[in-house]
Protein backbone atom coordinates (compact mmCIF):
# COMPACT_ATOMS: atom_id res chain seq x y z
CA UNK A 1 0.00 0.00 0.00
CA UNK A 2 1.36 3.64 -1.37
CA UNK A 3 1.69 5.46 2.17
CA UNK A 4 -0.56 8.42 2.76
CA UNK A 5 2.23 10.87 3.42
CA UNK A 6 3.90 10.32 -0.36
CA UNK A 7 0.76 9.88 -1.70
CA UNK A 8 0.16 13.21 -0.24
CA UNK A 9 3.33 14.56 -0.96
CA UNK A 10 2.52 13.34 -4.49
CA UNK A 11 -0.47 14.87 -5.18
CA UNK A 12 0.83 18.41 -3.58
CA UNK A 13 3.41 18.18 -6.28
CA UNK A 14 1.34 17.42 -9.45
CA UNK A 15 -1.02 20.68 -8.47
CA UNK A 16 2.12 23.04 -7.90
CA UNK A 17 2.85 21.63 -11.26
CA UNK A 18 -0.60 21.84 -12.90
CA UNK A 19 -1.10 25.99 -11.45
CA UNK A 20 2.64 27.01 -12.00
CA UNK A 21 1.95 26.03 -15.75
CA UNK A 22 -1.79 27.06 -15.82
CA UNK A 23 -1.40 31.06 -16.37
CA UNK A 24 1.29 30.89 -18.72
CA UNK A 25 -0.97 28.44 -21.49
CA UNK A 26 -4.31 30.63 -20.16
CA UNK A 27 -1.71 33.84 -21.58
CA UNK A 28 -1.05 32.29 -24.81
CA UNK A 29 -4.24 30.83 -25.69
CA UNK A 30 -5.99 34.60 -24.81
CA UNK A 31 -3.18 36.18 -27.26
CA UNK A 32 -4.34 33.48 -29.75
CA UNK A 33 -8.13 34.22 -29.54
CA UNK A 34 -7.19 37.88 -29.41
CA UNK A 35 -5.27 37.69 -32.13
CA UNK A 36 -6.68 35.13 -34.78
CA UNK A 37 -9.96 34.78 -33.59
CA UNK A 38 -11.75 32.20 -31.14
CA UNK A 39 -12.32 29.44 -34.28
CA UNK A 40 -8.14 29.12 -34.01
CA UNK A 41 -7.65 29.18 -30.64
CA UNK A 42 -10.25 26.26 -30.55
CA UNK A 43 -8.48 24.65 -33.30
CA UNK A 44 -4.82 24.82 -31.28
CA UNK A 45 -5.78 23.61 -28.30
CA UNK A 46 -8.18 21.04 -29.94
CA UNK A 47 -4.88 20.00 -32.24
CA UNK A 48 -2.53 19.99 -29.13
CA UNK A 49 -5.09 17.36 -27.48
CA UNK A 50 -5.37 15.34 -30.35
CA UNK A 51 -1.62 15.08 -30.17
CA UNK A 52 -1.54 14.21 -26.88
CA UNK A 53 -3.89 11.55 -27.04
CA UNK A 54 -1.80 9.87 -30.08
CA UNK A 55 1.27 10.34 -27.54
CA UNK A 56 -0.33 8.69 -24.97
CA UNK A 57 -2.43 6.21 -26.56
CA UNK A 58 1.10 5.23 -28.25
CA UNK A 59 3.56 5.20 -24.76
CA UNK A 60 0.45 3.72 -22.57
CA UNK A 61 1.40 0.07 -21.55
CA UNK A 62 -1.38 -1.98 -19.05
CA UNK A 63 0.28 -2.15 -15.59
CA UNK A 64 1.10 -6.31 -15.77
CA UNK A 65 3.23 -5.89 -18.80
CA UNK A 66 4.88 -2.70 -18.31
CA UNK A 67 8.50 -2.38 -18.27
CA UNK A 68 8.95 0.09 -15.51
CA UNK A 69 7.05 -1.47 -12.75
CA UNK A 70 8.65 -3.88 -10.38
CA UNK A 71 7.52 -7.11 -9.94
CA UNK A 72 6.25 -6.63 -6.31
CA UNK A 73 4.20 -3.15 -7.62
CA UNK A 74 2.07 -5.68 -10.45
CA UNK A 75 1.59 -7.89 -7.23
CA UNK A 76 -0.23 -5.04 -5.15
CA UNK A 77 -2.28 -3.88 -8.54
CA UNK A 78 -3.12 -6.82 -9.49
CA UNK A 79 -3.94 -7.98 -5.46
CA UNK A 80 -6.22 -4.40 -5.31
CA UNK A 81 -8.32 -5.45 -8.16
Amino acid sequence: MVPTRRTFAGFRDFQHWLRRRRSPCTALIALIVTTLGWRFGFFVTGSIGFEWAVIWLKLYQPPMTNKFLSVDEKEFIAASL
